[in-house]
């Protein structure tokens, strides 16, 4: 729904704002500036490999919430997809993990499942 999307809007902004103030290095130069295009799908939707073939739904043999990835667009934007799962807290801690992977791929840093799951429970 448009209120779902609008929310993950913000809380991406949210995101964003915190991490530029909480995280190790964010007042370095980024490495990459690439665009972030943000995807609000049904969960089904998302975990639907004929749909969404470009993600490695091997890794998540339970289906997923939300990822980032920046191979799903030839025009070099990068992508976010999140579930339009009805629980905000969810929501907002899956928006909150994979903005960790967005922050550290734009910032050239270790991708880190370990920083993602500390950082979604502080933003």
């Amino acid at each position: 729904t448009q209120e779902i999307a609008s929310s993950v809007s913000r809380q991406a902004q949210a995101a964003i704002i915190s991490l530029s103030q909480n995280y190790p290095g964010s007042s370095d130069a980024r490495c990459r500036d690439r665009p972030l295009e943000i995807f609000v799908l049904d969960h089904e939707t998302l975990n639907n490999r004929r749909i969404t073939p470009f993600l490695r739904h091997e890794n998540w043999p339970r289906g997923i919430n939300g990822v980032f990835t920046n191979t799903t667009s030839g025009d070099q934007t990068l992508s976010l997809f999140i579930a339009a799962i009805p629980v905000s807290s969810t929501r907002s801690q899956t928006i909150s993990h994979e903005m960790v992977h967005f922050w550290q791929y734009t910032y050239c840093r270790q991708q880190s499942e370990e920083e993602a799951h500390r950082f979604e429970k502080i933003i």
